[in-house]
């Protein structure tokens, strides 16, 4: 079966017509009613009884993705070994107070092509003495060490498995209860933790991300994605081909988190994220529609199919969480999206 956005969204629309700015509007209003009308019966999202979420198959790794519910998973992986090294360097440096793993390993999800990931908080008086290419090759043969465009070490090892190790100070444990969820259980995550700072601060976290409840946060969801779309749209326009295909990895992000709302699946930071698996087939055939290669026509497509999906998820969401979409900015684009000829 297909999915639909929750409830019908035709009394919405109802009203929006009415508040329409102008004539051309109410009337672009009313015709796009009744094609929403088709689209929500086709969109009901029925899973399967018995499969639950996270059972899908993930294509292309059958056979070697880690089973979390079970402890006697014959393969061990070349990670795991990394991952054991780093539990024996961080227990062996005195000058570490804390440190803790986080990512698809700690959650149970990992595979062959899984990174490892950490977070290492040194005594505040040892953090200058600590030089991260050395720490990281400690853990293995490297290749590379670099630090990425946040501030983070990564280290690539001879198997080209990446390794992600934040070097900061025990000083900045109190910040990670900032995050918006740890997203794994606490004995997972923990590696080393003379203070017991770091367990305190993790315990007061919740363990997966809330998803946007409120109204207002689903409507400034729905104005993130258009802010998005009208970007990568007005660039296309302009003639940057190559700047409207990166501005489309946005766009992307923002239809990936409504239709995850919409068929209430785990509310990711990444939410491509284990995709293949924890979305309908109708939504990945509507998503792959909104892709393209860096071609201006292909481009001008994606974005056609980008708006149409994203609308409909808007309007069904704005009748399902009690707010009003704005008529005037939904006709306005809708005149501009329409297919070029």
């Amino acid at each position: 079966m297909g999915w639909r956005c929750p409830s019908s969204a035709t009394s919405s629309l109802r009203q929006t017509g009415r508040r329409a700015r102008s004539p051309s509007a109410r009337r672009r209003l009313v015709e796009r009613r009744r094609e929403v009308r088709g689209v929500l019966r086709r969109w009901e999202f029925r899973p399967t009884p018995t499969m639950k979420l996270g059972e899908r198959p993930l294509p292309g790794v059958e056979g070697h993705r880690r089973d979390a519910g079970r402890q006697d998973v014959a393969q061990v992986l070349e990670q795991d070994r990394l991952i054991e090294r780093v539990r024996q360097l961080c227990s062996e440096d005195t000058r570490l107070d804390a440190a803790l793993m986080y990512g698809s390993f700690t959650q149970g999800q990992a595979d062959v092509w899984s990174d490892i990931e950490f977070w290492l908080f040194f005594a505040d008086d040892w953090l200058a003495d600590v030089d991260p290419d050395s720490w990281c090759a400690a853990v293995g043969p490297t290749l590379l060490t670099v630090q990425n465009e946040f501030g983070t070490h990564v280290a690539i090892f001879e198997s080209l498995i990446r390794g992600e190790f934040h070097f900061v100070p025990a000083s900045a444990i109190d910040a990670v209860g900032e995050w918006p969820a740890r997203g794994a259980p606490v004995d997972r995550m923990l590696v080393t933790d003379r203070s017991g700072r770091l367990r305190r601060v993790l315990q007061d976290l919740p363990e997966t991300r809330d998803p946007p409840r409120s109204a207002a946060a689903v409507e400034q969801l729905c104005g993130r994605f258009v802010n998005w779309l009208l970007l990568g749209d007005s660039v296309l326009r302009r003639g940057e081909i190559a700047r409207a295909h990166a501005v489309l990895v946005e766009v992307h992000r923002h239809l990936l988190w409504l239709v995850r709302l919409i068929e209430q699946c785990e509310f990711r930071p990444t939410p491509s994220r284990l995709a293949e698996r924890e979305l309908s087939a109708a939504a990945l055939e509507r998503y792959a529609r909104t892709t393209a290669p860096a071609d201006p026509s292909a481009l001008a497509n994606a974005y056609h199919e980008a708006w149409a999906w994203g609308q409909e998820m808007w309007l069904g969401l704005a009748e399902a969480r009690g707010f009003e979409p704005p008529a005037a900015l939904l006709a306005a684009i809708e005149a501009r999206m329409a297919p070029r000829t």
